[in-house]
């Protein structure tokens, strides 16, 4: 399977398994939302920005996505989600 790939409501990405929830199950229940950062290029003009609860880099995520839920950065997803 491909990092992009989905196996019935789960995602591998990074290598991580990354359950597939609604957006009302994330508002309630996700510890982090992870998020592109704001020096990436993104084809989008109406991201939202926020910032890395890990690092604090500067961070992009849709309008749609939760506020309250914490912001990761794609960068520190892997060390903070399956620390070794």
């Amino acid at each position: 399977m491909t990092d992009d790939q989905r196996d019935d409501e789960t995602l591998n990405f990074f290598g991580l398994p990354v359950r597939v929830a609604s957006m009302d199950e994330c508002e309630r229940t996700a510890k982090y939302i992870v998020c592109g950062r704001a020096d990436e290029p993104s084809p989008f003009t109406d991201n939202k920005i926020g910032q890395c609860v890990v690092c604090g880099v500067p961070v992009i995520y849709r309008p749609y996505m939760p506020e309250k839920v914490a912001k990761l950065c794609i960068e520190c997803f892997p060390s903070t989600v399956n620390p070794s």
